[in-house]
């Protein structure tokens, strides 16, 4: 049997993939932070096909503890594959986001990726005479990792980091033929569009119209916009199952207008256009008191 270890499988993408792996045969490590989300899996899945763990990927000691019940449950297999799936998003304009909130967010996208990463690599057989077999890592991304909106650059200076860190650790994985593969999905539909947060912190912020604009699309109307989370674990599976895996897959409902304005259309454009969605224009002649025409639009 092989075995797996998927971060943040409490809901979305990482529960998705948990079910999809177990029912293909894989044992599956899913780690929570929640005691009432480890029972859930034990409740959904039995314990021959799933078994929870229970950690913050920002606390070292925890991801240290689990250890042990992974290394006596893989025996001499190890582990299959690492799928670093947990993270978070912190959104809001950089002229008012707090630097603790910026760093919280690189110690969940970033560090805690990486700790899990280390802590785990001696049983995908990174190690001198390792007994296991050489596993893969996988790591969640975001098409954000490749381009940047307004309001999200926390969210995206993050993945713009992991995509650097992957890239970096696939090549130093060489040595010992593990696979690091980066997934990129796009917009997907998670219950943390539920919990999209009050904008009551930046209500005497200049872009609070636009803020306010952006938050009700996404509240209201963006789910018909986004990819299922089952999407992006079959993707996930057939970066994991493949014999000769693409370094990245990218996963998105409309790939043609995703390349253009990656790839296409200039930056200066794509401004302009980003701009008027956001009613800057209205902003500047409003509550900025500026006359049509000035404020740089």
């Amino acid at each position: 049997m092989k075995h797996v270890l998927i971060t943040g499988a409490s809901s979305g993408i990482g529960y998705e993939c948990v079910k999809d792996l177990v029912n293909l045969g894989y044992h599956v490590f899913g780690s929570v932070r929640r005691q009432e989300d480890a029972e859930k899996l034990r409740h959904d899945f039995n314990g021959d096909a799933c078994t929870p763990l229970l950690f913050d990927v920002t606390q070292g000691q925890q991801i240290m503890a689990a250890v042990p019940a992974v290394r006596a449950k893989v025996g001499q297999s190890g582990l299959y594959a690492l799928i670093n799936n947990a993270g978070i998003a912190v959104a809001g304009p950089l002229n008012a986001i707090t630097l603790e909130q910026l760093r919280f967010q690189f110690e969940v996208n970033l560090y805690g990726q990486l700790s899990v990463i280390q802590t785990f690599l001696p049983l995908l057989g990174a190690e001198k005479n390792s007994p296991y077999p050489p596993g893969r890592i996988i790591n969640i991304s975001s098409t954000s990792g490749g381009r940047t909106y307004p309001f999200m650059g926390p969210y995206s200076a993050s993945k713009h980091a992991l995509e650097a860190l992957s890239t970096a650790l696939r090549r130093e994985m060489l040595l010992y033929g593990i696979k690091v593969i980066v997934i990129r999905p796009a917009s997907t539909w998670t219950p943390i569009w539920q919990k999209v947060p009050e904008l009551t912190d930046y209500q005497h912020n200049d872009y609070y119209p636009a803020l306010k604009r952006m938050r009700d699309y996404m509240v209201n109307g963006s789910r018909q916009d986004m990819m299922p989370a089952a999407q992006v674990s079959r993707v996930i599976v057939r970066a994991l199952t493949a014999k000769n895996p693409k370094h990245r897959y990218v996963v998105t409902r409309a790939g043609l207008r995703d390349w253009l304005m990656a790839h296409v259309i200039p930056d200066k454009i794509l401004d302009k256009i980003i701009a008027s969605k956001l009613g800057f224009k209205q902003i500047a002649a409003t509550v900025l008191k500026k006359p049509d025409g000035e404020g740089g639009l």
